[in-house]
């Protein structure tokens, strides 16, 4: 009746129930880390994208994503076609809000796609060491999920969802099918690259500059309640244990965008 196309239509909210009933609806959905930020945890369900308040939102919903859906058809022969991407960059370079708009750009194009963080792959907290980038990584369960998308069907298999507020893990059953893409986001997304047998791929690495990288993961640790000293103590162990080995994986990328540039550069 009020001639609204769902296609273009977004869902922003602060709660797991807004991003549900934005997906029911066939919505793209925000989550907003002001009000409860997602921490009802009502629903186990993955917001597309996260950005910090509404202005944010609003700013990447009118331009920023309008812009990277343009970026994107510029290169639509490179990467229409394709069976796997892997997208990588340092932490809050904007990897996951690429890798959805990817998905989105693919769905305009009839082709359905699949979104797998890395941060999926991740041990317990227990388990890992924050130094210790090749620590943190389940390699039997990346193993076992390459191994069960390389039969070439329709799969079902339990991969756990990782809350990236709360840095919980909860089972999540997902089902892909045989002709899906497969886009990889994530800090370790190349490291997955040596268990796939296939050579119709594409990488892209996504950046920043280090001071917008910085503000953003004291923002985040911040309204996670750590305190000023251990949010620094910890952004400093991050870039010690990251930064070389993020760098060493951008010369292997076929593509790198800038978000501040908002631009392939």
């Amino acid at each position: 009746n009020n001639n609204i196309d769902l296609n273009k239509s977004w869902m922003i909210g602060d709660m797991t129930a807004d991003i549900l009933a934005g997906k029911k609806a066939g919505l793209k959905t925000v989550l907003v880390q002001t009000g409860f930020a997602g921490t009802d945890n009502k629903y186990k369900v993955q917001p597309d994208f996260i950005f910090k308040d509404l202005n944010t939102s609003i700013n990447w919903i009118i331009n920023d994503y309008p812009n990277l859906i343009r970026n994107l058809n510029t290169i639509s022969d490179k990467i229409l076609g394709q069976k796997f991407f892997f997208i990588t960059g340092s932490s809050f370079s904007g990897k996951s809000s690429f890798a959805n708009t990817l998905k989105f750009y693919l769905k305009s194009k009839h082709i359905n796609s699949y979104v797998i963080s890395t941060d999926s792959f991740l041990k317990n907290r227990d388990l890992r060491a924050e130094d210790d980038i090749f620590s943190k990584y389940d390699f039997t369960l990346i193993k076992d999920f390459i191994r069960t998308i390389s039969l070439n069907k329709n799969i079902k298999f339990n991969l756990p969802m990782y809350n990236k507020l709360s840095g919980k893990k909860y089972n999540n059953i997902i089902n892909i099918n045989h002709d899906d893409i497969i886009i990889f986001e994530g800090i370790f997304a190349y490291e997955i690259i040596k268990y796939i047998k296939s050579t119709s791929y594409i990488n892209f690495f996504i950046e920043r500059s280090k001071s917008q990288l910085k503000k953003l993961f004291f923002n985040k640790y911040s309204k996670l309640g750590y305190s000023f000293k251990n949010v620094n103590n910890l952004y400093n162990v991050r870039n010690r244990s990251e930064d070389q080995y993020i760098m060493n994986n951008k010369k292997y990328s076929n593509f790198i965008y800038n978000f501040e540039l908002n631009d392939f550069i």
